[in-house]
Formats: structure tokens, C-alpha cells, sequence
């Protein structure tokens, strides 16, 4: 049954709250995606700790390059906190300079694009927002992304399409989640 729904759309959304393990499982689909020589590329976003307390953080392409995608204020340059979350100034020059290339790679190669995540420090970039856009509407392209809970109005519409599938993370299904959401994403 699932693979009868799966067929039918083309994007998989995952959502769950903070630290649910989203960005873990995006990380093993990606794994067995390369294992199987299946095309991929994007990026996921890694909390940053330091002596337990979070002060940030990055943006990490799958190719494995690495950036900034936001500081606490205090330790973020005053020139790069125009865009503020939270506690946080978002960087938005690193982070385009890591995040928007995935999409032009992505646009030649086909397969399957990752986006961990599009949430609200990422939508503060326009130019993010215009290749999520294109991309979602080539044809080509499925995207495997991970959402906020409570997404931005630019994200609830793309996961209220006919071609998204959004799927609720939680500590019950997550393990189970891995090999579903491959199988979905070879399948097509």
C-alpha cells in the first residue's frame, strides 16, 4: 500500500519536532543511496555544542563541504547578523555560498535532491527560496527534505501539493522510517 502512495508522489517531506532524529535519518537514506549508486546531492544541517550549550549552526553539502549557516549573536560577526532567528544571526552569505550550488549540480544530474532542512534560517535567503521553487517543479528532480512542525506559509504550500508525501518522524517509527523513505526514493 505504502508503495502505491509513494509512486504517486514524487517529493518526501519529513517533519518532527526539534531532535527527533530528521536529520539522522536523512543521513542514512543518503547513505544507502550512495551505496547504491543511486544520484544524490544537497545538504543537511548540523547543530554546533560547545561544553553542551548549542552555539549554532552549519550548513554540510554531501560532497562534504562545510559553512555557516548561523551563530549565536554574540558570536556572530555584526556585518553578518542582518537576519536574526531566534537567538541566532543567520549567515546568509555562507550559507548560499554552500546550499545554492547542490541546485545547479542537481539540475544536470537529476536524482535526488536533499534538503535538510527548509526551515526559517534558510527561507531567509530569496535566492534559496527561488531554487527550491524551480526545483520542486522540474520534473527530474525528487527532493527528500526535512520541515519545521509548524512550516513557514512557502513551505506548508509545497508540502500541501498533490506531488508531496510528508511523513511524521517520531522515536516510535524513525528506525522503520530509514528503509521506507529509500525504497520510496528508488521506486519512482
Amino acid at each position: 500500500m505504502g508503495t502505491t502512495v509513494a509512486n504517486a508522489k514524487r517529493h518526501i517531506f519529513l517533519t518532527g519536532p526539534p531532535g527527533i532524529g530528521k536529520t539522522t535519518l536523512v543521513q542514512k537514506v543518503c547513505n544507502l543511496l550512495q551505496n547504491a549508486g543511486i544520484s544524490s546531492s544537497g545538504f543537511f544541517t548540523e547543530e554546533l555544542r560547545s561544553g553542551g550549550t548549542r552555539v549554532g549552526f552549519d550548513v554540510v553539502t554531501l560532497d562534504g563541504k562545510r559553512g555557516t549557516l548561523a551563530r549565536l549573536l554574540q558570536a556572530s560577526s555584526r556585518e553578518e547578523s542582518h537576519h536574526v532567528v531566534g537567538q541566532y544571526g543567520v549567515t546568509l552569505k555562507s550559507f548560499e555560498s554552500f546550499a545554492l550550488p547542490v541546485f545547479s549540480t542537481q539540475a544536470h544530474m537529476g536524482g535526488i535532491l536533499v534538503l535538510d532542512e527548509i526551515g526559517r534560517m534558510e527561507l531567509m535567503s530569496d535566492r534559496f527560496k527561488q531554487e527550491v521553487k524551480k526545483a520542486f517543479s522540474n520534473p527530474s528532480i525528487t527532493i527528500l527534505a526535512t520541515i519545521p512542525v509548524k512550516p513557514a506559509p512557502f513551505t506548508k504550500s509545497l508540502s500541501q501539493s498533490p506531488n508531496t508525501l510528508v511523513l511524521v518522524v517520531a522515536k516510535s517509527n524513525r528506525d522503520n522510517l530509514v528503509d521506507q523513505v529509500f525504497d520510496m526514493l528508488t521506486k519512482t
